[in-house]
This record gives structure tokens, sequence and C-alpha cells, in this order.
């Protein structure tokens, strides 16, 4: 887009600031040490230019080995963070799933005790567990059914309260891990820089990295030492006819 056009148009002004800065022939062919020490510091700055240069091509020519070997390493990386995620709200679930089955299991043997003080005194009013009536042993079953009842009663009052709040951190952390198991999501499109890339794209194939930058130092380098090379340039023309 615009900013490709923009970084074109800087690479290509500085490649013809560089060359045209070198200076003019020497009237030799020849690579003088003083033609070479004035250009090293373009040389470096050239050198520097051709890797900034490889580095996106190649990253574009390997794109889509790039983004297949990217998805899968995201998705490892998903696992594992989620898997840390699970195992650390799982571990305190755990601990309140033990202490609501422990309350709900009391309350199952009160219920249970209840149920057959209840169905006891059933049994004995309509007769299938001795004389039907209201008797004596009717009145102990109903009072020993009240009894239960009472403590039924009695242990919700105080339990009760303990267990909602049980339920609601249990609910809260469910909540929690959901919402953090989102964020790992968003984490992990963070690895989808250019740095990532170009780890990714040097390891699929380490010859192309080096053929393609080898080429753009090449590209940047050489007409610098071309330029050292030559016996006349355009300047010296210039000066020529002036």
């Amino acid at each position: 887009g615009v900013f490709a056009i923009a970084w074109g148009l800087m690479i290509f002004n500085l490649d013809r600031f560089i060359i045209s800065s070198t200076g003019k022939g020497d009237g030799t062919d020849k690579i003088t040490l003083g033609e070479f020490g004035q250009a090293i510091p373009r040389i470096i700055i050239a050198i520097i230019l051709g890797f900034v240069i490889s580095k996106p091509l190649e990253i574009k020519i390997l794109e889509t080995e790039i983004n297949i070997e990217l998805n899968n390493l995201q998705n490892q990386e998903l696992t594992k963070f989620d898997k840390a995620t699970k195992d650390r709200f799982n571990a305190d679930i755990e601990v309140i799933d033990e202490q609501i089955a422990k309350i709900e299991k009391d309350r199952g043997e009160i219920v249970v005790r209840q149920r057959d003080a209840e169905q006891e005194y059933i049994d004995q009013m309509q007769g299938r567990a001795g004389s039907a009536g209201y008797g004596p042993r009717a009145k102990q079953l109903e009072q020993l059914k009240l009894d239960w009842d009472k403590k039924l009663a009695e242990f919700d009052q105080r339990i009760g309260p303990d267990l909602d709040r049980l339920k609601k951190q249990r609910e809260q952390k469910l909540s929690e891990m959901d919402a953090e198991l989102a964020n790992n999501k968003q984490k992990i499109k963070g690895l989808d820089g250019i740095l990532a890339r170009m780890t990714i794209a040097h390891e699929l194939s380490l010859t192309l990295s080096i053929f393609l930058t080898l080429v753009f130092l090449s590209i940047e380098t050489g007409p610098i030492f071309f330029k050292m090379m030559m016996t006349k340039g355009a300047y010296d023309y210039m000066v020529e006819n002036y």
C-alpha cells in the first residue's frame, strides 16, 4: 500500500545518494586504498540496506508456508496456555466441589433418615406395621419424623448460606476460566509478528535466506565498487565540458 510505496522511494533515494556521493573517477580502474577508505561508510549502509530489503521479500516468497507453520505454532502455544489455565482453575474448582459434596452428603444422610421416619409413620397409620390408627407407636413415629424435619430445617438454615456461597464461587471460577481462555487466544495473535515470521522463514529454507541476502547485498554494494573502478565518471565529463 502507501507504506510500501514510501518505503520503496526511501530505499531508492538512499541508493541514489550512496552512488552519486561516492565521488569522481581517479583516472584508474583499480580500487585504491584511498577510494576504499572513503567508501567504507557507504558500503556499510549498503550492506544494511541489503539485509533490510532481502528479509521482507523472503517472507513474501514463503508466505504460504510461513502461514501454515505459524498456525501450527499458534495452536501449540494455545494448547499449552489453555492447559496451564485449566489446571490452575480446575485445582480450585476441585477443592470447592469437595466441600460442596461433603455438605450435600451430610444433608443427604439427614434426608434419608427423615424420609424413613416419615414412611414408618405412614405405615403405622395405615396398619402395614402393626395395628392401624393413631396409637402410642404412631405418636412415637410422628415425633421421630418431626425431629428429623426439624434437624433438616436447622441444617439448611445453618449450612445453606455456605452452600450457596460455594456454588457462587464455583460459577465465578468457571467464568474467570472462560475469560482467561478467551484472553489466551488474543495473546496467541501476538505471535504473528515480523520476528516470528523471519524465524520461521529462516527455519524453512536457510539456503533461500542466504541466497536472497547475498543477491541484495550484491545489488546494493556492486554499484559502489563499480563506481570506484571507473576511470572516469559522469562528474569527470561534466568538468571537462565545463
